[in-house]
């Protein structure tokens, strides 16, 4: 079975973006079952100028729209993040390998669906794009209007070429079926495999620190912001380090004496054995936080809104406290660092991630999905 993968994500950059982890997550999943010999992968690159070839042929990267303008363009030809040329690079690269399954990372590539060279289309969704980018243009303005066009153009087809198509959680089931009457075919939640390393737990302080790990992007962003002024001030005595691809660019805006911004590091293990507690103040978005699996996987305490927590089964699990406005915020942490013993790490927290999101714990009902797009014979309705 050869298996042909198209990401907007080069999965074999080092990253810390929660969408790219999640595309790499999948890919290694897919390889596993398939053979590396048998998955080809399709991504884009910001810093990529002409399309290239990498892994012995086995990774077409292409260069994606790196400026406002630039993202205008392709939007105003209904195509996000990448224009006519490398859409028919793919088209070509698949004629020529004919993939017994295309395997989309996103509803993006309406066109790419529609073009039938491969047998059978695996659709996964990190979100629904259609309801992301209606999002954006309430939240950022007009401006972002035409790439809401090119998101419901290119979605729409997507599902209607689809012969399975995977949710990450049951929200963004609930979208789909609202959007385009159909339900998935599996939901598959973030996942992580299991690297924590119990040894290092020694790293911990047990000072008043709080860890904010995320890339810089609007719901991250606006989060931070929110919780460096609207929090922080009422928890004198205490210090946030904000650790992220990107956040660097934000270091005068948001430090203060008790914030310090780190920005992009190489390591970020390093920061989860040294904090305590981790916290996910987003306010808004969709599909799961890839962020909230990697600080389950640590074993932190965690201080998290409804929204960072979305998709996850957390239940009553000690350790992880639902916090929505900043005196939930500051009354959870000041309870947690008044105990006499500050863990370095939460088991009940590690154990819910080994039952529940380590991605091992997945792989027999993905192998199972992916055998019978194999082996079904496409009937689903392709016009659009």
């Amino acid at each position: 079975m050869k298996v042909m993968v198209v990401s907007i994500h080069n999965i074999y950059l080092p990253s810390q973006s929660g969408g790219m982890q999640c595309s790499k997550r999948n890919y290694d999943l897919l390889e596993s079952m398939v053979g590396k010999e048998n998955c080809w992968l399709c991504c884009f690159d910001f810093d990529a100028k002409t399309s290239r070839l990498e892994n012995e042929g086995h990774t077409l990267v292409l260069p994606r729209t790196t400026t406002d303008l630039q993202a205008l363009l392709a939007a105003l030809t209904l195509r996000k993040y990448y224009y006519k040329k490398q859409e028919t690079a793919i088209k070509k690269i698949m004629q020529q390998i004919k993939p017994d399954i295309l395997y989309l990372e996103g509803s993006i590539y309406g066109r790419i669906a529609s073009a039938k060279c491969a047998p059978c289309t695996i659709l996964f969704l990190q979100n629904i794009e259609k309801s992301y980018a209606k999002n954006k243009v309430k939240n950022k303005g007009l401006q972002y209007l035409p790439a809401y066009w090119a998101s419901a153009f290119n979605e729409k087809i997507s599902v209607a070429q689809a012969d399975k198509i995977i949710c990450l959680n049951s929200r963004d089931a609930a979208l789909l079926e609202k959007e385009y009457s159909r339900k998935p075919d599996m939901l598959l939640p973030i996942t992580f495999a299991d690297t924590f390393d119990v040894a290092r737990t020694g790293e911990c302080s047990t000072e008043k620190k709080l860890l904010f790990v995320g890339s810089l992007f609007a719901p991250n962003l606006d989060s931070v912001v929110w919780f460096v002024e609207k929090v922080m001030p009422l928890l004198p005595g205490y210090t946030l380090t904000i650790v992220g691809r990107g956040f660097e660019k934000e270091r005068r805006t948001l430090q203060r004496e008790n914030v310090q911004v780190i920005g992009s590091v190489e390591d970020l293990s390093t920061y989860y054995y040294s904090y305590p507690a981790v916290v996910m103040p987003i306010q808004f978005g969709d599909g799961m936080k890839v962020k909230t699996a990697e600080a389950l996987m640590y074993g932190k305490t965690i201080f998290a809104t409804d929204e960072a927590l979305e998709g996850y089964d957390v239940g009553t699990t000690p350790g992880i406290y639902r916090c929505n406005a900043a005196d939930e915020f500051a009354n959870s942490i000041r309870q947690f660092f008044a105990g006499t013993d500050i863990p370095s790490f939460n088991p009940e927290v590690r154990a819910l991630f080994q039952e529940k999101y380590e991605t091992g714990q997945l792989q027999k009902s993905f192998a199972k999905l992916l055998q019978e797009a194999s082996q079904e014979k496409p009937n689903r309705e392709r016009g659009v």
